[in-house]
């Protein structure tokens, strides 16, 4: 029962204005019925996880799509019964209530009670326009689906019914897919009133039946099949497009790598050497789509020593090597302290809002330099660029006086030790294998804090002259402090935030952390509105649901 111009296979031209064109999403961000926008089926999200599998052909993105296209319909659903039982409610109203006043003998309704059957009326028909659009779109992003994918294993493979076949067959048992069935006896008694008039008391209304208990949509059975092996994750299906795609790719590659070493365009070149760029080539195709690049580097590897172009013991030197596994170390220790966010909390702590250039400036390198003796300079840079971003706002100096200097001194001070930087480490492996004796751990300590101490004095003097272009007057720099203080702390902000996946739901705003984060708590919640109904009291306990959408009113910082 999908509505007329609707069919299994795509929608009729000039049905609700949809037509066929190769960009849906762009039509249907034009026909939407923009204050219901929230409520619609996610489907540039959806396309986006359509091209991470295409990219990356992950168990990730099978499982990140499956679950969004079941959060849709499950919005979609509850909002059309939502929706549907509060037109029902308010035309039962007027049926069942007091009679419609009379507005003089040619008009038996009043202009007021005419314009509330207008709204209603227009509002019946952009739910019917608003199923339309869901119906056919869970259709496009299921056959889109099944195209893009079709040639990769394990997903979109001709076994079973397709996934388009799959939500049509669900969506058919919907009742938003039967929208027109369902509202056109009212839209009928809608129209009957306008064209002639008559007291609504007067008719009998023949309503449609709907659920009185609006349950969310459970899919008995997933409608992706399982995670795919990862032992298939490199093998195309036999004779899919995939299969013949990378094979004429592959095929045309070595054909070509063949043809330039019988061409033997440099007599530095041998066989072995021309063997070694068709398997760098290879690998950076593999790591260009997004594999594994463990097991990338590792087959290459393994195909270089079998081929005899590595010996065993040039191939697995690397990992006997201090110098790599110091690296790699030193690489986790700085992913564990960017992830804990322990850098930012030190320096917002530390840098506080001095009144001059050079104490602000000596107040960020100092503390930057100590830290940067104990984890990489890539790290403390790359946490320190988003505190001072907002510092250098806050206290009225541009970022420029303390970025790229700070990057000076980070280079220069992370060569304290042996450890602290992947230069040292390299150069002291290269020390060893040359048979010279390596530096000690902290050999290099003094003239690395001799060369820092003069690095910064040296940019304290002279940043501000070099970098004067960035300078205020302190009349400017007062303002601009207080243009941004306010904009910050005073100006307001209305937005919309919707609770879109299953983490929020279920739990309080204080326990959410979302009252935390805004300013006036709570008082910056002016009301939540749920599957269309507005309600403004909200309190602290207030529990949320998925697709709620909270009205703020609340500063930047909330923002």
């Amino acid at each position: 029962c999908l509505p007329d111009g609707i069919h299994e296979h795509g929608v009729t031209a000039g049905h609700f204005g949809l037509q066929r064109m190769p960009e849906f999403g762009a039509n249907l961000q034009k026909q939407i019925v923009w204050e219901w926008k929230p409520y619609y089926l996610n489907y540039d999200r959806l396309k986006g996880w359509i091209k991470e599998l295409e990219s990356s052909n992950s168990d990730k993105a099978v499982n990140m799509f499956h679950e969004e296209l079941e959060l849709s319909v499950q919005r979609v659903h509850q909002f059309y019964l939502t929706q549907e039982k509060a037109a029902n409610a308010e035309l039962k109203e007027l049926h069942g209530g007091t009679p419609l006043e009379r507005d003089s003998d040619d008009h038996l309704v009043s202009a007021e009670d005419m314009n509330k059957l207008d709204r209603l009326q227009q509002r019946m028909q952009n739910l019917m326009l608003y199923a339309a659009q869901n119906a056919e779109g869970f259709r496009k992003i299921a056959k889109k689906f099944d195209k893009n994918l079709k040639s990769q294993p394990g997903i979109g493979g001709a076994s079973g019914p397709s996934l388009q076949d799959r939500v049509v067959q669900l969506v058919k048992g919907l009742p938003f897919a039967c929208a027109e069935q369902r509202l056109k006896p009212l839209l009928e008694e809608l129209q009957a009133v306008r064209e002639g008039h008559q007291p609504v008391m007067t008719r009998r209304l023949s309503l449609p039946r709907f659920s009185r208990k609006i349950s969310p949509v459970r899919l008995e059975a997933p409608l992706l099949p399982p995670p795919r092996q990862a032992s298939s994750r490199f093998i195309p299906e036999l004779g899919s497009k995939g299969f013949i795609k990378d094979l004429t790719f592959f095929a045309s590659l070595t054909i070509s790598i063949y043809a330039l070493s019988c061409a033997r365009l440099s007599t530095k070149l041998s066989g072995t050497s021309y063997l070694v760029i068709w398997v760098t080539a290879i690998v950076l195709t593999f790591l260009v789509r997004q594999y594994p690049p463990d097991m990338v580097l590792m087959a290459a590897t393994l195909f270089l020593t079998v081929s005899g172009v590595l010996t065993q013991a040039d191939a697995w030197a690397a990992f006997s090597n201090d110098v790599v596994l110091s690296v790699a170390g030193l690489g986790v220790v700085a992913n564990a302290v960017e992830s804990t966010g322990v850098i930012d909390i030190i320096f917002r702590s530390l840098l506080g809002r001095p009144k001059s250039l050079p104490i602000a400036m000596l107040r960020l390198f100092l503390p930057a330099v100590v830290l940067n003796v104990c984890i990489s300079n890539t790290c403390v840079m790359s946490c320190l660029m988003t505190v001072i971003d907002k510092w250098s706002s806050d206290i009225g100096y541009s970022k420029a006086f303390f970025l790229m200097p700070l990057s000076y001194i980070l280079l220069i001070s992370g060569t304290f030790a042996t450890f602290t930087t992947s230069t040292n480490l390299i150069a002291q492996g290269q020390l060893i294998s040359q048979g010279y004796p390596g530096f000690d751990t902290f050999a290099l300590a003094v003239p690395a804090m001799t060369c820092t101490a003069v690095t910064i004095v040296y940019l304290v003097l002279v940043s501000p002259l070099v970098l004067r272009r960035f300078n205020v007057s302190a009349k400017s720099k007062e303002q601009r402090t207080m243009r941004t203080r306010k904009r910050r702390e005073q100006n307001r902000y209305d937005v919309r935030v919707q609770v879109t996946g299953k983490a929020m739901a279920g739990r309080s705003l204080s326990s959410s952390g979302i009252s935390a984060m805004l300013e006036g708590g709570v008082r910056d919640i002016c009301a939540y509105e749920r599957y269309g109904k507005i309600e403004t009291r909200v309190a602290e306990d207030f529990n949320l649901e998925r697709d709620d959408v909270l009205w703020l009113r609340t500063n930047l910082e909330g923002v």
